[in-house]
């Protein structure tokens, strides 16, 4: 027994929880053999967290999703903490923690548009309720937010004819390679949308032949996209020509010298009216 004075609540001795289950039993008896009890819960977790995992929850960060990155938590000790740090090789961006609830569990959606470009690692470790700090688990993932720039369409004929419309061709320049393209023709006189879907296999290549057979006539118009690997889309860029698959009418001729006679051979002259622009042609 331990005799406390002064009605104070306390013990002398020095007590150690090596070896103790989760609860300490003290006795105490006073002058007059009256004895006391008091327990008191003592919690002892010397086990960190093991056994995790991190996956990140999209295979590439792009334009479209930057702003919502997540990772999942696979094998976690609920009610642990999270902690977590993303950057580069370079420097460390962002940092940041949350609640463990579940096993399984994903992170809250976290704003990358401040890491750099390239490999990005996500490094995360789990702390318990008593401050066990478990090990680092890392993830990587590559970043490329740059769309395609400074790129180019423009049909190759100066005109589209009735010969050559079920064969239009139009160069791409200074494209970029690897990148999907999207091209959509339309013209001012209607007709359905002449699509052509494919890869850029060079910076410079051609797109096509396209049949615009189904088009009408007037100012044709190519529009242009670009998406890269990543899923990053370019801006909207456009060339045009014109379609005319109407013959011209006949010309009209007048002869404006005659008679012909000797003093007026050698300036024989003619006219007419024919389709503006159009090349006339000649027999005498």
């Amino acid at each position: 027994s331990h005799i406390i004075p002064e009605n104070q609540l306390q013990n002398g001795k020095g007590h150690t929880c090596s070896g103790l289950g989760n609860l300490d039993r003290y006795r105490d008896d006073d002058l007059a053999g009256n004895s006391g009890h008091a327990a008191v819960v003592l919690n002892k977790d010397t086990v960190a967290p093991a056994g995790y995992a991190i996956t990140i929850g999209s295979d590439r960060i792009y334009s479209g999703n930057v702003t919502q990155l997540h990772f999942a938590l696979t094998g976690a000790e609920p009610g642990t903490l999270c902690s977590y740090r993303i950057g580069t090789a370079a420097r460390t961006v962002l940092e940041g923690s949350f609640a463990v609830s579940a096993a399984l569990i994903t992170s809250p959606a976290i704003d990358g548009t401040s890491l750099d470009d390239g490999v990005v690692t996500v490094a995360a470790w789990l702390t318990d309720a008593t401050g066990n700090v478990g090990g680092e688990v890392s993830a990587e993932v590559s970043k490329d937010t740059v769309a395609p720039a400074g790129y180019a369409i423009a049909f190759e004929l100066a005109w589209v004819s009735a010969e050559n419309q079920s064969a239009v061709t139009l160069a791409v320049s200074a494209g970029e390679l690897g990148a999907s393209y999207h091209v959509s023709i339309q013209s001012g006189g209607g007709g359905p949308l002449v699509s052509l879907d494919g890869e850029c296999p060079d910076v410079d290549h051609t797109v096509g032949p396209a049949d615009v057979s189904g088009l009408g006539d007037g100012l044709l118009t190519a529009i242009l996209q670009l998406t890269d690997t990543f899923g990053n889309v370019g801006s909207v860029q456009a060339g045009s020509v014109r379609k005319d698959t109407v013959s011209p009418a006949l010309p009209t001729v007048v002869v404006t010298t005659d008679p012909i006679h000797g003093d007026n051979a050698t300036a024989f002259g003619f006219g007419g009216t024919a389709e503006a622009q159009a090349t006339v042609e000649y027999v005498i």
